[in-house]
C-alpha cells in the first residue's frame, strides 16, 4: 500500500514538474496575446501620422521658404521619418 502510494506521488511531481517547465511559455504567449493590440494601434498611428503629414507637406506653398513656418508650427522638421 505504501508503494502504491509514493508511486502515485512520485507522479503527481512529476506532472507538477512537467507544469512548471511549461509556465514560462505560458506566459510568454499570454504576454504576446496582451501586447499584439497595443502594437497594431501602434502601428496605426504611425501610418496615420506619415499619412498626416505627406497631406500637410502637399498642402505647402510650392516655395521652400514658405514651408518652414507652418512646419516648424506643427512641431515638424519636413522630414518624414522624424517622429
Amino acid at each position: 500500500m505504501l508503494e502504491q502510494e509514493l508511486a502515485k506521488t512520485r507522479e503527481e511531481l512529476q506532472a507538477m514538474q512537467a507544469l512548471l517547465e511549461e509556465l514560462p511559455a505560458l506566459f510568454e504567449d499570454k504576454f504576446r496575446q496582451r501586447l499584439q493590440p497595443m502594437l497594431e494601434q501602434q502601428q496605426r498611428l504611425i501610418d496615420d501620422n506619415a499619412k498626416l503629414r505627406q497631406h500637410l507637406l502637399q498642402l505647402q506653398p510650392a516655395r521652400d521658404s514658405g514651408r518652414q513656418p507652418l512646419l516648424h508650427a506643427f512641431g515638424l522638421n519636413g522630414d518624414s521619418r522624424a517622429a
